[in-house]
């Protein structure tokens, strides 16, 4: 329904403030929720439609600030001769004609992006590494490494400046100041970095630079010479109807960035079409491709195995991704793998073939077979040092798997996370209810003499357990610190464990057993203690040597403060998020905690 007061807030010629919009919105909701007379009847504008009102706002200011704010807030200083002759201006020029080469074009990378955006470290480094902007001669850090120390460094240097949600150690995402932004903007024009506007935006067309952007709703036909350009970047477009035609004469690409970039999750990406992938195997020289987040990839096809030169495949939030090429194998070069929060069915043999993975993400372990790749062979792997896995099996990891996980010898970064799968509970329940006769109609109980409701009245009750996948197992199962029996890799620096399914801490999770380790992360789960704890803890304890430690809805974790400090005596940073029986923390309003003293002798 069409509603004018509300079209004309989100109006492109006529919209107000958009934060004013809120609070006019909400002062409504307020004045419709006060009593009312006998007499009073609610207009079209109740309480409930201004509320989804509100709520359609809220996500709009979301997704449209950035662009907002650079069309109606952000003074033009692009191409503003005073803007360039000015001190400031030429001061900035300084400052980055100071800067080496690489960081020259890494620093120029951030000019595509809008005025405001949130921009993650992991993305920026992604796509140095593909283009090439990264010096390795004489170093022995590996790229991502390195991509790292140029992002901080652009940092320090004030071009960059840190963006957090929350108190951390270690910075992910930045944002560029305004004035920098222009600075850095006229810069990338004047070398033709990218093609922009009259304001600062990229153009829809590119007469002069190898670098496109793609816009909210791209034409793609006005595109001319395909075959010029090196990197595609999908900036702001929601919605892709990529060509065949326009996909296999882009032969020269070496990014193509099609998937999220945004900070925020809730942004979707939909394409028309997957066809566009079975000719992708014409762009030869492809080193970064990103799909993430796009809707409507079900599988992909066999043609991206021909790109030899692909070392970036970012798949991360492909939600509907069913499938992988059964020869992804023949990806040689192949260093990063993000399968992160995909519903694939299994993963395919062939990638313990790819000799130079260093980070895979969102491995999938499930029951062995033969066509499927298990965790021992990914010992094939050298290279490996992050490892993400994801498993529906509970009693993960197992006497077999520890076994594998030793042979990861270079591994320093692995997460489990454990997930069960709705349609096995369904399935089950389905069985469960052929217990109660096909035909009753009415059910009706008195009295039960158990203490708990019978399988045959509440078949789901079982189930409902297992999605939270709590467990509980005798203490001589679960506490069992033979010397003898497998662990964990001993060189593991940081441990990411979510939803485990145990109340006590598996043998495994030993502080002795993990004496490098730095992080331990633990989100969702019902673990009743952290080991360590010997005899109670009036008693002796194996203490940790982890630094930072992050707890996330842990509802049976039971713990003084005065208990974590002993537990952990190196401890500097501490994340307390819905942890009801945590106790007496002095964490901030974000549950964070940070010894400042610690981090000042550390730097």
């Amino acid at each position: 329904m069409y509603d004018p007061v509300f079209s004309s807030m989100l109006g492109d010629d006529t919209r107000y403030d958009l934060e004013d919009d809120i609070r006019q919105l909400q002062r409504h909701i307020l004045r419709l929720k006060l009593p009312r007379g006998p007499k009073w009847q609610p207009s079209y504008y109740d309480a409930k439609h201004l509320e989804n009102m509100l709520n359609v706002l809220h996500k709009s200011t979301d997704e449209n600030t950035d662009q907002y704010v650079r069309d109606t807030h952000v003074p033009v200083f692009f191409r503003n001769p005073a803007f360039e002759n000015s001190a400031a201006f030429r001061d900035a020029e300084g400052r980055y004609d100071a800067l080496s080469i690489n960081l020259k074009l890494c620093l120029l990378c951030f000019s595509v992006f809008p005025v405001g955006a949130i921009i993650k470290k992991r993305l920026m480094v992604y796509w140095w590494i593909a283009e090439g902007f990264i010096e390795t001669e004489g170093n022995e850090k590996d790229l991502e490494q390195l991509g790292a120390q140029y992002f901080y460094e652009l940092m320090e240097k004030d071009f960059l400046k840190p963006y957090y949600d929350k108190r951390r150690l270690e910075v992910q995402t930045c944002k560029m100041p305004t004035f920098i932004h222009s600075v850095v903007t006229t810069i990338a024009a004047r070398a033709k970095f990218f093609d922009f506007d009259s304001i600062g935006r990229p153009r829809a067309d590119c007469p002069s630079s190898f670098r496109l952007a793609l816009d909210r709703s791209p034409q793609l036909e006005c595109y001319k010479g395909y075959e010029k350009f090196h990197l595609v970047f999908n900036l702001s477009a929601n919605v892709l109807c990529l060509s065949l035609e326009w996909i296999s004469t882009m032969k020269n690409v070496t990014v193509l960035y099609l998937g999220r970039w945004q900070s925020y999750a809730n942004h979707s990406i939909h394409v028309v079409d997957d066809l566009f992938l079975t000719v992708i195997n014409n762009m030869k020289h492809l080193r970064l491709l990103s799909l993430q987040g796009i809707l409507g990839i079900m599988e992909l096809p066999d043609e991206v195995t021909e790109l030899k030169h692909l070392i970036i495949l970012d798949l991360r939030a492909c939600i509907r991704l069913q499938k992988l090429p059964r020869d992804i194998g023949l990806l040689k070069s192949l260093t990063h793998l993000d399968l992160s929060e995909c519903e694939l069915i299994s993963m395919p043999k062939g990638l313990s073939k790819i000799k130079n993975l260093i980070v895979l993400k969102g491995f999938l372990v499930g029951e062995p077979s033969k066509h499927t790749c298990s965790l021992r062979d990914l010992s094939e792997l050298p290279k490996l040092r992050k490892l993400s896995i994801l498993t529906r099996l509970r009693k993960f990891p197992e006497e077999d798997d520890l076994k594998a996980f030793q042979l990861l010898a270079g591994l320093t970064k692995l997460k489990i996370e454990w997930r069960r799968l709705w349609k096995q509970i369904r399935g089950d329940n389905n069985q469960m209810q052929k217990q109660l006769p096909a035909r009753l109609q009415k059910t009706e109980v008195q009295s039960v003499p158990e203490k708990t409701t019978p399988d045959y009245m509440n078949p789901m009750k079982k189930y409902l357990n297992n999605l939270c996948g709590v467990e509980e197992l005798d203490n001589n199962q679960m506490q069992n610190n033979d010397a003898d029996c497998p662990q964990l890799p001993a060189q593991l620096q940081k441990l990411e464990l979510r939803c485990f399914p145990m109340r006590t801490a598996p043998h495994w999770l030993n502080p002795v057993k993990l004496k490098k380790l730095e992080k331990l992360y633990i989100t969702a789960s019902e673990l009743c203690d952290l080991c360590g704890n010997i005899g109670g803890w009036n008693g002796p304890v194996n203490p940790w040597g982890v630094k930072v430690l992050r707890l996330k809805y842990m509802t049976c974790l039971a713990m003084q403060w005065k208990e974590v400090l002993k537990l952990f005596p190196e401890l500097i940073y501490l994340e307390n998020v819905n942890c009801p029986k945590l106790s007496f923390f002095p964490c901030d309003e974000a549950g964070v905690w940070i010894n400042k003293k610690k981090v000042q002798s550390s730097n």
